[in-house]
């Protein structure tokens, strides 16, 4: 089904539903039968399960979701008409996919230890957009790098967990998993900047969706955006990322 989709989406001119169906996993499922226009039908929903950066994409833009939203939908029911005794596809859903994302090298030594050369090659991807003038580009990259980070760390406590997008929400069960309070480090300077990460978290939130690649932008919001601006973004996610990482393999050296 997935080719067919992408042959349409492509020729109807939608290439960004096109991509996005190229990088998804697709499921149908299917829930109560009903009789529409003569056709004994059974409802189905189209599940899209999505990398991180496009999962953050869809669910963070609503303009955008909707829009996607129908360019596929119309496109799932030229591919799958419905038919009697057969299925009609009335919704469409996103879900987050970690098997679809870079993968993320992981070490155990009684606890989980990541891989600071993953941190390495994303940092490598959001310097060369740096050097590219894509500012955009960097910011989306950015959060996108903040959130696989905080994601791995808690989907190694709990293999059920389900992002939904909220990168605020994420950010506190990350530092309540982790103990990661600002009691736990002595001086009083060590407190305030951690204290910090919250605010820089929620910042984040609200830079990518004003700035990031994601969403589409004004003019004043194009001519307000400079390099130092993406520059921020980079590096305040580099800091949150960094010590998190040295963080957890701190405790797991004991």
């Amino acid at each position: 089904m997935e080719a067919r989709l992408i042959k349409v989406l492509e020729n109807q001119g939608f290439e960004y539903s096109a991509a996005l169906i190229a990088k998804a996993r697709i499921d149908i499922e299917t829930s109560s039968n009903y009789t529409s226009g003569g056709l004994f039908c059974c409802a189905a929903t189209l599940v899209l399960y999505l990398p991180l950066d496009e999962f953050s994409r869809i669910t963070s833009n609503s303009i955008l979701k909707t829009k996607v939203s129908k360019q596929i939908l119309n496109a799932a029911k030229l591919v799958e008409p419905p038919k009697d005794n057969g299925i009609d596809i009335l919704n469409i859903r996103y879900e987050y996919d970690n098997s679809l994302d870079i993968d993320i090298s992981v070490e155990s030594t009684n606890a989980v230890i990541l891989n600071e050369d993953y941190l390495d090659r994303q940092l490598k991807k959001c310097k060369d957009k740096l050097s590219t003038s894509d500012y955009d580009g960097v910011i989306t990259s950015s959060r996108a790098l903040l959130e696989s980070i905080l994601i791995k760390i808690i989907e190694d406590k709990d293999q059920t967990y389900k992002y939904d997008g909220n990168l605020m929400k994420l950010f506190k069960l990350v530092s309540k998993n982790l103990n990661l309070e600002p009691k736990t480090d002595s001086t009083e300077s060590i407190k305030q900047i951690l204290t910090g990460f919250s605010s820089v978290i929620f910042g984040m939130a609200n830079y990518r969706n004003e700035y990031g690649d994601a969403h589409g932008k004004s003019k004043k919001q194009v001519a307000v955006l400079k390099k130092r601006h993406a520059t921020l973004a980079l590096n305040s996610t580099l800091t949150i990322c960094d010590y998190l990482i040295a963080y957890i393999n701190d405790k797991a050296a004991g």
